[in-house]
């Protein structure tokens, strides 16, 4: 009985259908959180407004807004943005592959294709309905547009570069923090080769026309204050990043931001971190020293979406605060594409070849431990509770207030019910205006809220408007609902 050799492609399609799996599964155990109904409530808008018509609306690009648009013609609007994510993390596990077999060969494609499928940092992107997980897939195949076209040195692939890399910027403006060393790389290949790889800088230079327009809208969302406790590039968060980035540390517990800002490793927690790179730095030399021997091309890639990356965002991030584990996500490509290469160095003795596949056993495990640990502990916030709670005090009478707008919005998705009632939903910043000049006052008024900005100045209004309160309950984190009545 003759044997069929299983072949690369073919378990490379089994790592993509692992990796939607593992992306599938609890894609909507946990509530949406705050940036997720932010997706919602723009989606919602006008289609001119989602486009960018009319402006910048939000501190992100439209393109992704107005494709969750899209998608919510088809999808629930709670779990378009979701499914999104799902499909571009899982589509990015091939897209990985593909160029991974281009840069070293497919065998190393495959593993750096497992590499990704299991990383939990890249899940947990591919399960929130934000443009991360997208911008991750356009990034790939930017690099993989222009290692094939460098390879090939055919037009379509120069065209799929320009493309790639237009829709990457207008998807989300984190996307330079990768492109920038990309940058670099290809002026060393227009350097080298000269007029053979001019369509790539064609293709660059389309891209940026292409972006032009929307460069004033950039300029202006960039002149705003960023939230400096959050974006702040300090060598803790770089630290934190890198643990998360390589799954030796669960990516985020609660609701992210909060968690990333306030996050201090304990000195036991130091030394163990550290042992654990210790244990996987063999097969990341290893990998190296791979990518090294391959080809400029290759070493450059890798070394782009990795160092390259931490590098830039950290660099800008001095001038503009944006330094964040979801803001530098392709990272985790650059570590998947050395972890991949490591198997097939070649010149290692026997110890060290042993070394090295156990360091890369080694990564793997730690990796799925941790994406384990993230699904038993990992969190965000409570709103499918909180609209439950509102819901059940709306039926008790009085009146539901909302603040701020994104509240409103999280709690209409899973209670429709409390925003067909009395209702008031106040924007980010508003004040309460004056019930009685409503008609006759509530005599119980119910607030949903998230504890942010402007809250107190709405607790205030009530206070001044005789109202009392009589109740007040937390939910993770940090969500609130208080029943108010006169006496």
């Amino acid at each position: 009985m003759t044997r069929v050799p299983i072949t690369p492609g073919q378990t490379a399609i089994a790592v993509v259908l692992l990796g939607g799996v593992l992306r599938l599964y609890h894609l909507t155990t946990l509530s949406l959180w705050v940036d997720e109904g932010i997706t919602i409530s723009v989606a919602r808008a006008p289609w001119p407004t989602v486009l960018g018509l009319h402006g910048a609306y939000e501190v992100h690009p439209p393109l992704y807004f107005a494709f969750i648009k899209a998608v919510s013609l088809w999808l629930p609007e709670s779990n378009a943005g979701r499914v999104v994510s799902m499909i571009a993390g899982t589509a990015t596990i091939g897209v990985l592959y593909l160029l991974v077999a281009r840069l070293v060969q497919p065998w190393a494609g495959v593993v750096a294709g497992l590499v990704l499928a299991v990383a939990p940092l890249h899940i947990w992107y591919s399960q929130e309905a934000r443009q991360y997980a997208l911008v991750v897939l356009l990034i790939t195949t930017t690099y993989l547009a222009l290692v094939a076209f460098v390879q090939s040195r055919s037009g379509a692939w120069a065209l799929v570069y320009g493309v790639a890399l237009l829709l990457s910027v207008y998807v989300e403006y984190s996307a330079v923090y990768a492109l920038l060393p990309q940058g670099v790389l290809l002026l060393y290949l227009l350097r080298r080769h000269g007029r053979p790889i001019w369509a790539l800088g064609a293709a660059a230079g389309g891209a940026a026309l292409g972006f032009l327009p929307w460069l004033p809208q950039l300029l202006y969302t960039a002149g705003s204050q960023p939230n400096r406790l959050f974006f702040t590039v300090t060598p803790a968060r770089i630290a934190s990043s890198v643990l998360s980035l390589t799954g030796l540390a669960e990516p985020l517990s609660r609701q992210g931001s909060a968690a990333e800002a306030t996050a201090r490793l304990s000195g036991a927690e130091v030394g163990f971190y550290g042992l654990l790179l210790l244990a996987v730095t063999p097969a990341a030399l290893a990998g190296a020293r791979v990518l090294w021997r391959q080809s400029s091309l290759t070493f450059g890639s890798a070394l782009a979406l990795s160092a390259g990356t931490i590098i830039t965002a950290g660099a800008l991030s001095l001038i503009y605060p944006g330094y964040v584990k979801r803001t530098v996500l392709a990272v985790v490509l650059g570590w998947a594409a050395l972890i991949g290469a490591a198997p097939f160095a070649a010149g290692l003795s026997r110890r060290l070849r042993a070394l090295t596949l156990g360091s890369v056993a080694l990564a793997l495990l730690l990796s799925a431990g941790t994406l384990a640990a993230t699904y038993r502990d990992g969190d965000k916030q409570h709103w499918r509770e909180l609209a439950a709670a509102t819901a059940q005090a709306a039926a008790l009478g009085g009146l539901v207030i909302t603040y701020p707008q994104v509240a409103g919005t999280l709690l209409d998705v899973y209670q429709p019910a409390i925003m067909s009632g009395p209702h008031i939903a106040l924007d980010d910043g508003a004040r309460l205006p004056a019930l009685a000049a409503l008609g006759n006052a509530p005599q119980r008024v119910w607030l949903a809220y998230l504890d942010f900005s402007g809250i107190a100045d709405v607790r205030a209004d009530l206070t001044t408007q005789g109202y009392v309160r009589r109740t007040h309950t937390y939910f993770p984190d940090p969500l609130y609902l208080d029943e108010y009545e006169r006496p």
